[in-house]
């Protein structure tokens, strides 16, 4: 499969760069406006010789003729080059003659539009099962097809009640056409090559189009998209090391996350770069996980965070609306500008219990890395905006704690960050019924007052409104661990069923030192920390996708050091009994390896950056043993 995008514009196609089935095709603001794209020569496709991307918005295949009685295996070459712009792709074909005899060619390609929203194909996909947002998996009206003879080129419409969007193909070459494909008759003498592009603009709401578009359109685009990737790569840190695979792994990973800029719009304005949720059905802005990527890369610089600061200010909530769970001051889950998404009105959804907390410790991150006075000066009102909802519309019971209760016929079950329905349980198994307090949020909680107390110390001059959230903060620490930690049970802090918290306790308890060194802090909490310990240990606590972290390390009488256990060890990493979740891009930070960790840990590093080598991370990685498939 091959994988191309820049922006909000991404295509899935076979390695041969075709679209035929299932979810491929090309991509463009939540909507599927290419759905067949196929090259023929001689009616037949070609043989796939190698392919892969070049750079996240190119790709190239390499190719040459199936064997026919007329003509052997080989004798001609055909490579194709994909590129993916903003609103557009270009398709390059170059064919070679490699006999000494004059050949005669067909070669035929084909193009479709459905314009299907993402959550139809995504409801086609998995059998319409998914059909949360939408009652069908088609439009309502159909495609409108033209063909301009004297412009050589074909257009698609899709206007269907609010939502039109609009796609436009033409080649390089006449040939013969038919409404949805066009057939070159090459004749090459030997040694000769021949060549032609084939160009796909894509159009989308109140989207103008040009009178005509050339070639030197997608040249314009192509310098834009390689001068913002050269960029990107300049202002990120240096890397000096002479361990080759993670040099590599470091730039692929620059790239990779380069590939997941994209540009949201809010009623049609453009917003500043933000990263991406993941490819293909998140590729949009999810408040959650763009914050935390934000976050966590700040290391590379701060442009991404600012973009995400920016563009989730001017997509916060106004208002009260119960079918997007929306309330004044909180920052948006998910924003959808597709037609279901237009139809519909349940987006920008507002369905997630820890984005608006989020956002004022990202804010907080990005002056204790920046000192950007105006920049954050700029973000008060939404800021204020946010503490007011954590204040008063986020407690719903008035007991101190940030809980979670849908109000959206349609919306998320579970709005932290474990988000699938199901995922908060009780030790039977029962699913816990909202309103629910999660452990990490009020962790989140903790922290945003304490960070947003700094800002209006340092920032914006309100010593007052400081001091208070100062307080609440040490209040709402004391509480949560008399509320929260179970004597009873040797120590835990309950998930709502689920042990992460406990876990998480001792996670968290450890970066705390490495980031601050702060003794007081962490001797002040050995005892529950050890109770934790006691409890995580015993051998019928936890399953064995819970068995990742949190045991000691014999050693000097430090601080806990945590340590993932080996694969040859009874409790591996994965659970082959049961579904394992799968973990979220932003997930692994949680544990970090340094300096001086075991050999464990050093087989660990050096297994994770080999499955990165030679191309994107994969999403998710098994612990199994390497021998057991051919490819992570």
């Amino acid at each position: 499969m091959l994988t191309v995008l820049e922006g909000n514009n991404f295509l899935v196609a076979d390695d041969r760069g075709d679209v035929l089935t299932g979810s491929d095709g090309l991509y463009y603001n939540d909507t599927r406006y290419l759905s067949r794209w196929r090259l023929l020569l001689n009616g037949e496709r070609p043989q796939l010789l190698s392919s892969g991307t070049v750079d996240y918005y190119s790709a190239a295949v390499y190719m040459q003729n199936v064997a026919t009685p007329a003509l052997p295996a080989g004798a001609v070459s055909l490579i194709r080059e994909l590129f993916v712009g903003e609103g557009g792709m270009q398709n390059s074909i170059h064919i070679e003659n490699h006999l000494l005899d004059p050949v005669e060619l067909q070669l035929t390609l084909e193009f479709e539009f459905d314009f299907l929203d993402l959550f139809e194909v995504k409801a086609r996909e998995y059998r319409e099962e998914d059909l949360v947002f939408t009652d069908r998996t088609q439009p309502r009206l159909g495609v409108e097809a033209l063909r301009d003879e004297r412009e050589n080129s074909w257009s698609f419409t899709l206007h269907d009640g609010e939502f039109r969007a609009q796609a436009l193909v033409w080649v390089a070459h006449r040939g013969e056409t038919e409404q949805t494909s066009v057939t070159h008759t090459i004749l090459l003498q030997p040694g000769d090559t021949w060549q032609t592009r084939a160009h796909v603009v894509l159009l989308h709401g109140g989207d103008q189009r040009r009178q005509r578009y050339t070639s030197f359109y997608f040249g314009q685009e192509r310098v834009r998209v390689e001068e913002s990737l050269r960029a990107w790569r300049l202002h990120a840190p240096e890397l000096v090391t002479d361990w080759e695979d993670l040099r590599n792994t470091y730039h692929r990973s620059l790239a990779d996350l380069a590939a997941l800029r994209m540009r949201p719009r809010n009623q049609g304005i453009p917003l500043r770069d933000l990263p991406a949720a993941g490819l293909p059905w998140f590729m949009t802005v999810f408040g959650r996980d763009t914050l935390i990527t934000s976050f966590q890369t700040m290391l590379l610089g701060s442009s991404l965070a600012a973009g995400t600061l920016e563009a989730l200010a001017a997509l916060q909530s106004t208002e009260r609306d119960d079918q997007r769970d929306a309330e004044p001051g909180k920052i948006v889950h998910e924003l959808r500008v597709g037609r279901v998404a237009v139809e519909g009105g349940a987006f920008p959804y507002y369905g997630s219990v820890d984005s608006t907390i989020l956002f004022l410790i990202l804010l907080s991150e990005l002056y204790r890395w920046t000192g950007d006075l105006d920049a954050v000066a700029a973000l008060r009102e939404p800021a204020m905006n946010a503490l007011r909802w954590i204040r008063e519309q986020g407690d719903l019971d008035g007991d101190g704690y940030i809980e979670y209760h849908r109000r959206s016929q349609n919306g998320l079950e579970s709005q932290s960050w474990k988000d699938s329905w199901d995922s908060m349980r009780f030790r039977d198994g029962l699913v816990a019924r909202t309103p629910i307090a999660t452990a990490e949020v009020q962790g989140y909680a903790y922290d945003a007052r304490v960070r947003t107390a700094e800002l209006l110390r340092r920032v914006w001059g309100d010593e007052p409104l400081a001091a208070e959230l100062e307080a609440e903060a040490e209040t709402l620490k004391e509480r949560f661990n008399d509320d929260f930690f179970l004597d009873g049970e040797g120590g835990a802090f309950p998930y709502y069923g689920s042990v992460d918290s406990t876990i998480l306790f001792l996670i968290l308890l450890s970066e705390l030192y490495r980031w601050t060194g702060d003794l007081d802090a962490v001797t002040a909490l050995r005892e529950p920390a050890m109770n934790a310990l006691r409890w995580i240990r015993q051998p019928d606590r936890l399953p064995h996708r819970h068995r990742l972290a949190a045991r000691q390390q014999p050693g000097d009488g430090g601080p806990l050091s945590l340590r993932l256990p080996a694969v040859r060890e009874p409790d591996r990493l994965d659970d082959d009994g049961g579904r394992s979740p799968l973990p979220l891009p932003h997930a692994g930070g949680v544990c970090r390896l340094h300096a001086g960790a075991d050999a464990v840990s050093g087989r660990l590093s050096d297994r994770l950056l080999a499955a990165g080598l030679g191309g994107r991370r994969p999403g998710a990685v098994s612990a199994q043993h390497a021998g057991s498939a051919p490819r992570p």
